[in-house]
């Protein structure tokens, strides 16, 4: 079926009267624009804004000096001096740090102190003015009708562009570096193959948010919860186009991440109602941008279905609350739709939102519905409006921790002491997330109620004399017991011009650890024979017998197996039993029989 691709007019006369009126204001006061000045003159008045904080706290100082008789008063005056600089700062429309904080009185003493050294820092106020004036241009594009369904949609080409040009720089750095353990330099890798097993490979975050929503859904089908896909969105004055082409004469000129802020308010009331109605939920939500880059959510929520009348009731009543009888805000504010298993998980449901906005992968014959353009290419300028207006893309609603499932993966096969741990990190090994959710303490978990927490070490001060705290391992919250995952200390350098050459050296000596770790399982492992003489039977219709069967043989293969992973199994997916850097062993099921599959992976 063919899709209808919709092209709306721009009303290009309202375009040339902002454009117009805009020149007229900067003309009139002798201004440039921040989007518009050169490198060079951002970088002298990011010097001359730290300058000016810099000596407003030494004036300060001065004057205070005899008034600061022990450290309670001194610290009193600090925080004096740190919310004046704020309200400075609100007038360049640049926060200070902690700055709500600081308003509320709740800033901590720390962060006094390393907030006042930031507003006299050169460079923090260089990457600041940086990051605004970008914002701004685009702004700018998106108040004249730059950015719209007719150009493709999301971001203004020239952003998009230059986001695509700083891909191509990072990659290109990437490519060309290494990393070197700090108390081995004989220990080498390629930057490029840490970037690829990490979550900045847009394809391991895909298959990553996938596995969490499907762990999620196989949570909530067990419990007998119903899901609920609501699609929330913002009054239409945050929109800079109307739907059906043109300027919106209602804009109130807010940028996407005002917008952001905006529902991200709505969300709060949202689940403070609900929590004193004492409605559980447990999901994901997504964040998208319309045409003209005005953001709107998708959230697949799980809850128990005699609850979900009230929690509809809720999403109506604060999403209604700003405009709600304006035309069409009752239809179109917020959403919902049931989620029939009929004709799909909820996984299923966001599928099709995680690619396009993440990498487009298995949607290229598809058209975006907002912009008519192919979604992978709609995907490459999503993630260039979410760069931009750093807006969170991805959100998990409840459940564990997915940063103690990430270290418990880098634990791999290696068998931990603590038994809490070990049994963890076996659970994360397999990918099993809703297993992994159960055994942390369920969908609805409280984090101070979590198993199993991260494990932070402290690696002294920066500049801003701010702890520098890095995640080190994962510990066992009731016995204290800690499990290092990041076992080494790498920094960053430039890939010397023989690598291919030392590379092949190296290759030469994992083929031959390769083959000895192969002659070791081999000696090790059970044969992997036929299980059951069933061959009449398909993958997903054995008995229960024969379900026992390769249940026990592959706990004696590999020491732990779920019900999830024994239905991939047979449903053809391939299950790991053993890896290392060279090779891995894995087995799939085919007609009553665990077959053997090696993968070399040099």
């Amino acid at each position: 079926m063919e899709r209808k691709i919709r092209r709306y007019k721009v009303v290009m006369p309202d375009i040339a009267e902002r454009v117009k009126n805009s020149k007229a204001i900067f003309s009139h006061h002798q201004l440039t624009p921040l989007c518009y000045q050169r490198p060079d003159q951002l970088e002298q008045l990011a010097n001359t804004l730290a300058f000016t904080m810099g000596e407003r706290q030494q004036e300060f100082g001065n004057q205070c000096v005899h008034q600061a008789n022990n450290g309670e008063t001194a610290l009193a005056l600090l925080r004096e001096l740190y919310l004046e600089l704020v309200e400075i700062c609100e007038q360049y429309q640049i926060p200070a740090p902690y700055a709500k904080k600081a308003k509320k009185l709740k800033i901590g003493n720390d962060e006094v102190v390393s907030g006042l050294l930031k507003l006299a820092c050169p460079n923090y106020w260089h990457n600041k003015l940086k990051r605004a004036a970008v914002r701004m241009k685009e702004h700018l594009a998106i108040a004249v009708g730059m950015v719209n369904i007719n150009t493709g949609g999301y971001v203004s080409n020239e952003r998009l562009h230059a986001h695509q040009q700083q891909r191509r720089a990072n990659f290109e750095f990437i490519k060309n570096s290494i990393i070197t353990n700090l108390l081995n330099d004989e220990e080498q890798v390629e930057l490029l193959e840490t970037w690829l097993k990490s979550n900045s490979n847009p394809k391991k975050r895909r298959i990553e948010l996938m596995t969490r929503m499907n762990g999620f859904d196989q949570i909530a089908e067990k419990n007998g919860d119903e899901g609920v896909f609501v699609t929330l969105t913002a009054p239409s004055k945050y929109h800079a186009m109307l739907h059906e082409g043109g300027i919106n004469p209602k804009w109130n000129g807010s940028a996407p991440h005002q917008t952001q802020k905006y529902l991200c308010s709505v969300w709060a009331k949202i689940r403070a109602e609900l929590k004193r109605r004492g409605i559980q939920i447990y999901g994901f939500r997504v964040a998208e941008p319309h045409h003209d880059a005005t953001p709107h959510w998708h959230l697949i929520l799980y809850t128990r279905p005699e609850q979900v009348r009230d929690l509809k009731r809720v999403f109506w009543h604060y999403a209604l609350e700003e405009d709600g009888d304006e035309a069409g805000a009752k239809k179109r504010r917020c959403t919902f739709k049931k989620i029939d298993r009929s004709k799909g998980s909820g996984a299923s449901y966001l599928a099709k939102y995680i690619s396009k906005n993440i990498d487009g992968k298995g949607m290229s014959d598809l058209l975006d519905e907002e912009t008519g353009t192919p979604v992978n290419l709609a995907a490459e300028r999503v993630e260039a409006w979410a760069s931009v207006w750093r807006i969170r893309q991805f959100q998990q609603i409840g459940g564990a921790s997915v940063g103690v499932w990430r270290e418990c993966r880098k634990l791999g096969d290696e068998q931990q002491e603590d038994e809490v741990i070990d049994t963890l990190r076996a659970i994360a090994d397999v990918g099993d997330w809703a297993v992994y959710t159960e055994f942390q303490g369920g969908a609805l978990v409280l984090r101070k109620e979590l198993k199993v927490r991260l494990h932070y070490a402290l690696y002294g001060q920066d500049k801003y004399q701010q702890d520098r705290k890095k995640v080190n391992g994962v510990a066992n919250q009731l016995n204290g017991t800690v499990a290092i995952t990041r076992k080494k200390e790498w920094k960053i350098g430039r890939k010397p011009t023989n690598w291919e050459e030392m590379r092949q050296q190296k290759l030469l000596g994992y083929h031959e650890q390769a083959e000895h770790s192969e002659a070791k399982i081999g000696k090790l492992a059970r044969p992997w024979t036929c299980v059951s003489n069933c061959t009449g039977l398909k993958n997903n219709q054995v008995s229960q017998e024969v379900r026992e069967r390769i249940k026990n043989e592959l706990i004696t293969m590999r020491g732990w197996v779920t019900d999830y992973q024994i239905d991939d199994l047979l449903n053809g997916k391939p299950l790991k039993i053993y890896s290392n850097e060279q090779i891995g062993i894995y087995v799939r099921y085919s007609r009553g029989q665990l077959i053997e599959e090696k993968r070399c992976f040099n």
